[in-house]
């Protein structure tokens, strides 16, 4: 009897720690249940991001197409950049043979400026006089106004003297025509005058005879 007391006992333990373990067991596959359930959320939130990647991924597939040309792009472009860098280098060669030119110039230019300001304060002078001159010229103007008007009066009277010289020149032209007709009348006389002295020659020579 003992021995079955002691058997019931410990079949009665195990039987508390059975149900203790199917407690566990319960409590156990409800949170499997939970986490299957989480599991399924999880499962449903990675295969909504797996075709979040596969997009991502397409896009990323179509960034490295342009990417690669872009790139293909940016060594011409690169090459590009060298061949104007050259170009540049020399530029800037030149550039500085020309500042150096350019300083040379500008000790011309400081020297020309230096001269023109001279030139500017001879021309200042020049100009002063100039208009000393122009002031004369106005005065010599004005008296050669005067004058005009005077050598108008003159005119008009040179004008009434030419008439009235045209007129005695017409009156001296028909004293010509007579003075020719007078002179053509004093060689007739002359004539006459010669025949009358050769007659009296002759007569003479007749009283000379004896």
């Amino acid at each position: 009897m003992k021995q079955f007391d002691q058997i019931m006992k410990q079949f009665d333990q195990i039987m508390k720690q059975f149900d203790q373990i199917m407690k566990q067991f319960d409590q156990i596959m409800k949170q499997f249940d939970q986490i299957m359930k989480q599991f399924d959320q999880i499962m449903k939130q990675f295969d909504q991001i797996m075709k979040q990647f596969d997009q991502i991924m397409k896009k990323f597939d179509q960034i490295m197409k342009q990417f690669d040309q872009i790139m293909k792009k940016f060594d011409r472009i690169m090459k590009q950049f060298d061949q104007i860098m050259k170009q540049f280098d020399q530029i800037m060669k030149q550039f500085d043979q020309i500042m150096k030119q350019f300083d040379q110039i500008m000790k011309q230019f400081d020297q020309i400026m230096k001269q023109f300001d001279q030139i500017m304060k001879q021309f200042d002078q020049i100009m002063k006089k100039f208009d000393r001159i122009m002031k004369q010229f106005d005065q010599i103007m004005k008296q050669f106004d005067q004058i005009m008007k005077q050598f108008d009066q003159i005119m008009k009277q040179f004008d009434q003297i030419m008439k009235q010289f045209d007129q005695i020149m017409k009156q001296f032209d028909q004293i010509m025509k007579q003075f020719d007709q007078i002179m053509k009348q004093f060689d007739q006389i002359m004539k006459q005058f010669d025949q009358i002295m050769k007659q009296f020659d002759q007569i003479m020579k007749q009283f000379d005879q004896p």
